[in-house]
């Protein structure tokens, strides 16, 4: 309430998964919120089932350059769009994409398998975040 803001930033994969029907090849998109409270939410988006089983604390694997693989939990949407997964915990995600150049995320998507997306984070837009 009152001037409480939002700041949102995005950037998508540069390549694209090739999906079964219904499906079209789709990107995925990486989106960046920081809360007028400071925290920062952090989630991935696909025209897609993204399989986040949040009730088993599920992880995904994430590689910033070329660091070592790191794991994040991940998180459904609260509305139930499965095209959505958030990130846990986004301050340490955001901390070190940061610090990135690109990044490989890795989504289990519904009737699909696990995929691979590159993201070049060097093009992603910190400023509209801060």
């Amino acid at each position: 309430m009152g001037n409480a803001s939002t700041k949102t930033a995005n950037i998508f994969s540069e390549n694209m998964a090739r999906l079964d029907r219904p499906y079209e090849p789709a990107q995925v998109q990486l989106i960046a919120r920081h809360n007028a409270n400071g925290t920062y939410d952090v989630m991935f988006f696909v025209e897609a089932q993204i399989l986040c089983r949040d009730y088993e604390n599920e992880r995904i694997n994430i590689k910033f350059d070329e660091s070592p693989v790191r794991h994040f939990e991940c998180r459904k949407a609260s509305d139930g769009n499965s095209g959505y997964i958030f990130i846990s915990p986004a301050t340490r995600f955001v901390e070190q994409l940061k610090n990135s150049k690109t990044l490989l995320v890795e989504l289990t998507l519904y009737d699909n398998g696990t995929q691979q997306f590159r993201i070049n984070t060097d093009g992603f837009d910190f400023s509209k975040i801060q």
